[in-house]
């Protein structure tokens, strides 16, 4: 009995399942051949999205998508990869546009500031180098200037992001905007950041007279950024109503603060 039983099991349950499986792998080879080998399903157009800095034509050429190669042939990951060998691509996005077109979309680079080493860079939020500037290129951006050491490359990244950090400070500081800065000085040794910038800022044109262009430096520390800039803004407010022009202010040593006045009329 138990043998009629395990025979009619096989028969009315195992086979057909089994077969069922069988028609199931096959349909879904014949769909996939279909699917790879139909010219319906040949690219022929290759859409860029976004409409952002990197130049269309070098996207393009990265992508290195054939047209009337099957859509599904084509593989995303290797055409993503390629096209974010582009320096203003972050970070791409390629999908099928069923039944005949690729769409590229990307997340493109923000220069935050320009890097002068041996060349110029545009950096971008986290600090990293992406571009390197021709003569053609756009020099609105503060400068970071690397005065370090070739062989301290964890440091040098550490005090470019301090930095790009002073920079965020100083433009939400409300007294400051980005046409104050002149550049900052990057160094390895203390002080670490020297920070160039026009006199009066922004914020206290109304309290000083009128006079000719003048810049000072301001000497700071990465470890509490927000406190010296709090500090400088008083220094710089106090200065403006005494009528005096700042030519150095030392804000890295602590609760100490250096002045030294600019003594040309």
């Amino acid at each position: 009995m138990k043998s009629k039983s395990l025979v009619k099991t096989f028969f009315f349950v195992a086979l057909p399942v089994t077969m069922l499986l069988v028609l199931l792998i096959y349909a879904g080879i014949e769909l996939y051949a279909h699917l790879t080998t139909s010219s319906r399903f040949s690219i022929r157009e290759v859409e860029i999205i976004t409409n952002g800095p990197a130049d269309k034509k070098n996207i393009l050429q990265l992508a290195h998508i054939q047209i009337g190669e099957n859509i599904f042939a084509l593989d995303l990951a290797a055409v993503k990869h390629r096209v974010e060998q582009d320096p203003w691509v972050a970070a791409a996005t390629i999908s099928r546009a069923l039944p005949d077109r690729i769409q590229i979309r990307y997340q493109a680079q923000i220069p935050a500031a320009i890097l002068g080493a041996e060349s110029l860079y545009y950096l971008n939020q986290s600090g990293v180098p992406f571009y390197k500037l021709s003569k053609d290129d756009s020099l609105d951006y503060p400068l970071l200037r690397l005065e370090t050491g070739q062989n301290a490359k964890e440091l040098i990244h550490e005090r470019i992001l301090s930095a790009l950090q002073l920079l965020k400070i100083l433009e939400k500081s409300g007294w400051s905007s980005p046409k104050d800065i002149g550049d900052i000085s990057i160094r390895d040794v203390n002080p670490s950041l020297l920070l160039t910038m026009r006199y009066p800022p922004s914020g206290l044109t109304k309290l000083v007279k009128s006079g000719r262009a003048r810049h000072f430096t301001a000497s700071l520390s990465p470890e509490d950024l927000p406190s010296e800039v709090k500090r400088m803004y008083i220094v710089l407010q106090h200065l403006a109503q005494a009528g005096k022009n700042p030519r150095l202010i030392r804000l890295e040593l602590g609760k100490k603060i250096v002045v030294k006045l600019d003594q040309t009329p």
